[in-house]
Order: C-alpha cells, then structure tokens, then sequence
C-alpha cells in the first residue's frame, strides 16, 4: 500500500491500462443460447449432428402459432391463407393444418424451421414472421396471432435483457452512487468506486469472452468454446460482481476512516 501511494500515477496507469485491455474482447460478445451443438463430444451429440444434416435441426423445437380470434368464414380463410404463407416462406420446413378448438375462440398452427433452434437464422425469422409475413396475411381486426416455441422464448428474452440491461446499470449505479454519497459524505469517493468498479467488471467481461467464446487458455483450463454467452450472464455477472465489489468497498473505506479517526493520519489509515 505505501509502494502504491508513493507512486500513485505508474499505479493508476497499470492497474487501469491491464482492466481495460482485458475488456476490450467485450466489443465482439455475442449473447444467446447455446444448444446441443455446443456439447462436447457424445452420442447425444453425433445423433443431433445426424439429424441436422439428413432431416432438420427445426424439428427439435417446432414454431407454434396461435391464432387469438373467433371463429368465422373471415377468420378462417384468413388463417388457411396464414398457414399457405408460412408453407412458402424461406427458413421454415414444413407446416401443419390449421387446428381449432372446441369453443372456436382459438386456432394452432405448428411449424418447424429448417435451422437449430439457437441459431441468429432462426431468431431472424422469428423476427421476419411477428413484424412482417404474419400481418400481411392475418388483419389485426380479425384477432391476434401470438408466436411461442424455444426459438421465439429465445427471441424474447434476448429483446427483453437487451432493454432492461442499461436500466439496471443506470439504477444500480445510481443508487450505489447516492448510498456512497451519503455514507462517506464525499462525491469523489463513490466517483472514484463506481469508475473502478465499472473497469473491473468490465474486465471480467472481456475474460468471459477471450476464453468461453473465443476459446483462449481452453484446453490449459479444461473449459469447452461455446458459440455464444449466454443471453442472462452478463446482467447476472454485472449484479453480483458489482455487489460483491461495492461490500468490500464500504468494508475497507469503513476501516479507513475508522483509524483516521482514531489517529488523524491519512496515508497511515490507508496502509494499514
């Protein structure tokens, strides 16, 4: 501690340059699910990888659509025309027969796609089907067609952490900053620990990245590559990395000012 406080600057510029280095790889994450195909090497394995190629990866987790509406001469001629689009559009295997319930109140339409489930084609096609396909060929007036299966799950959640992820940033440090604010009745000690903080999970993030996604130090570390991380790691790692961090903050600045208190000496305080 008093090697660092003589040199604060050479301190600061290395430990600040090593987190930012380490989190430049977070430009290139890419989130999602992983499915069967990030597995290592198995029989559950080989057997997807076979029914990828001979048939289609889609009908592990078919698209299903449910069609929200009374049951009409309108409705149902809009729903065939429904499923006669679906049966046409590129990205999708095949099509089943629309079915309706008994109370004629609800219709469903099963489809399996010609990709895997977690793949950013299928999401794209969900995509496509919910802003485009489906209300050029279903009118709003008539009811509405909701889209579910794992892809779409997928599609939603993603959206989902997407928008609410730099909320729960803002709020988080925000509330953090004004906690710190008042406890230490300071501004640039919460600055100062929210901005390491922020380095250090930002660290974390890009050591995420060089070695699950990109593969880095694997095979030394007994990890496997995936293709992607996973859509609720980041938010979730964000949360715990950053209370964890902001605890042993509190607890050491506490102990600071604790002994300064006692002795009125500020570089002694903070070494010891």
């Amino acid at each position: 501690a008093n090697l660092v406080m003589k040199r604060p600057w050479p301190a600061l510029v290395l430990g600040a340059g090593l987190l930012i280095v380490l989190a430049i790889p977070v430009l290139n994450m890419n989130t999602g699910f992983a499915g069967v195909e990030s597995l290592p090497e198995s029989d559950v394995k080989d057997a997807f990888v076979v029914l990828e190629e001979k048939f289609t990866a889609g009908r592990l987790a078919p698209v299903d659509f449910v069609i929200d509406a009374p049951r009409t001469a309108e409705t149902e001629t809009a729903a065939t025309s429904l499923a006669e689009l679906l049966a046409n559009e590129p990205g999708i295997d095949t099509v089943g027969p629309v079915v309706w319930n008994d109370a004629g109140d609800l219709a469903h339409i099963q489809a399996t796609l010609t990709t895997s489930a977690n793949e950013e084609a299928s999401y794209d096609v969900i995509r496509h089907l919910r802003s485009d396909a489906i209300p050029s060929s279903f009118p709003a007036e008539y009811g509405e067609v909701l889209v579910s299966g794992q892809t779409a799950g997928n599609v939603d959640f993603i959206e989902t952490t997407n928008t609410w992820t730099p909320r729960v940033f803002i709020f988080v440090l925000g509330l953090s900053f004004l906690l710190l604010m008042v406890a230490f009745r300071s501004i640039v000690v919460p600055a100062t620990a929210i901005v390491m903080n922020l380095l250090s999970v930002g660290a974390a993030y890009g050591v995420l990245v060089l070695v699950f996604q990109q593969g880095h130090l694997t095979g030394l570390l007994g990890f496997d590559r995936t293709p992607v991380i996973e859509a609720w790691i980041p938010i979730f790692l964000f949360c715990v990395l950053f209370g964890l961090s902001m605890d042993y903050q509190v607890f050491l600045l506490s102990r600071i000012r604790e002994f300064y208190d006692q002795t009125g000496k500020n570089r002694e305080s903070v070494a010891h």
